[in-house]
């Protein structure tokens, strides 16, 4: 969503509104929604940012934004490096207070009936994690659809996403909270998620005793299933 030709074409004065709501409308269709322009405009030329475009990048994060995209502040101007980490802490700070259980609600209450399968299983996974306070959500997937309605409730565990095809692993990281794996060799599903809890223990990504919530998206002809979900 680029801000600054929105300002072009409508009333000032309704580009606050028009903002938030198309943002909502993006979350309710699993859409990713990045705003883009004017954010640290200021840092084009000093290395700290007005006040006011810290509250304007807190608003987006709470607002239910994908992504915030810095233009020239990182292309033109002097304080790229400076710009990058000052976007990253505010927006590091504004989900430390995002109200994830209303925005699950939210998205549950908006969403259409029947679901379909992938919807269905999205927020159960989510729920779950929310129940089990799991640091970690692991989605096997081959279509990245899974991952992109689990995205959709905003869970506050990370969302570790795994792929065998690059461009999926790299697409994935547009929705809020997935971070895409490449998988490089097919691996049986236990196998998988053994090597996946212990690259999570050696990072210390989760503690023992901690609960992780693994789903898969990819179908099994053999038996034609698609959905599989397990606790670790």
């Amino acid at each position: 969503m680029p801000r600054g030709q929105l300002g072009t074409v409508l009333p000032i004065e309704k580009i606050s509104w028009i903002q938030k709501n198309i943002i909502t409308l993006c979350n309710y269709r699993a859409k990713p929604v990045i705003l883009a322009s004017q954010f640290l405009d200021s840092m084009i030329h000093n290395p700290f940012p007005l006040r006011a475009e810290v509250s304007d990048i807190h608003a987006a994060v709470i607002d239910g934004a994908d992504g915030l995209l810095l233009n020239a502040e990182t292309s033109v101007g002097k304080y790229p490096l400076e710009s990058l980490i000052t976007m990253s802490d505010i927006c590091l700070s504004a989900e430390k207070h995002f109200p994830y259980h209303d925005f699950f609600l939210d998205m549950l209450q908006n969403a259409k009936n029947p679901m379909t399968k992938g919807e269905a299983v999205a927020n159960s996974v989510v729920k779950s994690a929310f129940n089990l306070l799991s640091p970690v959500i692991l989605v096997e997937t081959d279509q990245c659809r899974l991952s992109r309605m689990i995205s959709k409730y905003r869970p506050f565990s990370q969302v570790i996403v795994l792929c065998r095809n690059p461009r999926l692993a790299n697409t994935c990281c547009l929705h809020r909270s997935c971070n895409g794996l490449l998988l490089l060799k097919q691996t049986e599903t236990n196998a998988l998620i053994q090597n996946c809890v212990q690259m999570l223990k050696s990072t210390e990504v989760v503690r023992a005793g901690e609960d992780i919530v693994f789903v898969s998206g990819v179908k099994e002809d053999a038996i034609n299933s698609q959905f599989q979900m397990k606790f670790i």
